[in-house]
């Protein structure tokens, strides 16, 4: 994969780079590229996603951007003057646990929170709640030789209503976002999804090589993610590994 580098020292592009190694037991990412050595605090992103100079993003805001913009403004539109444009941020400061999410929960239902939520958890947070929840259960039937316990789904209920619990592999294990209704207040909005077909020509998707015999794809889109309510959406950090 080609990234680049954009130095902390400075406020110029260090080079692009190349990642060579990815060790996901140590969570380790090794790059190789020309220059100095990558230092604390430089900036590594995909190749063309960040302007060398200014470090401004070349791509749309994410989950984890919006929810954690809490100064300056959010598509154009100041987080710091309006405050159901700001998300919310909930520092857990220990083990994920049923509480920890009541009081995420508390804080999007005081700004108007009156729907179903999700959490989104990484998966070894999932398996402290399912630990938690099997704690918590007590045995009332006839003894048995055999005993089963853990859940595959979670959902807790609050003053909002439920809260369902969701494990993703593409959250940091320290974090967690606790979303309203994201079916219903998150859209993606843009001028196109993702599409092999070329603007004028839909019945075509391969494309004739210039300097070759062949032919190839090309896949595109221009669409970026819509958040109706930040102020009901936060995003716990803090969370014991």
């Amino acid at each position: 994969a080609a990234g680049s580098r954009r130095q902390a020292s400075a406020t110029k592009n260090g080079g692009d780079l190349a990642v060579t190694a990815v060790d996901y037991v140590a969570k380790k990412v090794t790059v190789v590229g020309p220059g100095s050595a990558i230092a604390a605090n430089d900036h590594l992103f995909f190749k063309g996603a960040k302007d060398y100079l200014s470090g401004a993003p070349k791509e749309c805001a994410g989950l984890d951007k919006i929810i954690s913009t809490t100064t300056g403004s959010l598509f154009n539109i100041s987080v710091e003057s309006y405050e159901l444009w700001r998300g919310q941020q909930h520092a857990v400061s220990g083990e994920a646990s049923w509480l920890a999410v009541m009081n995420a929960a508390a804080k999007a239902t005081n700004l108007g929170l009156m729907e179903k939520a999700k959490v989104y958890l990484p998966v070894v947070q999932w398996s402290r709640l399912n630990n938690e929840l099997a704690a918590n259960r007590r045995y009332v039937s006839d003894m048995s030789a055999k005993a089963s316990t853990g859940t595959q789904a979670i959902s807790y209920y609050s003053v909002n209503g439920e809260i369902e619990i969701e494990a993703h592999p593409f959250i940091k294990e320290s974090e967690g976002f606790l979303l309203a209704n994201p079916t219903k207040r998150l859209m993606r909005v843009g001028a196109s999804d993702i599409t092999f077909r070329r603007p004028g020509m839909t019945d075509e998707i391969f494309r004739e090589l210039v300097d070759n015999a062949g032919l190839e794809l090309r896949a595109f889109s221009d669409q970026a993610i819509m958040c109706q309510l930040p102020a009901q959406n936060v995003k716990l950090t803090d969370i014991d590994v």
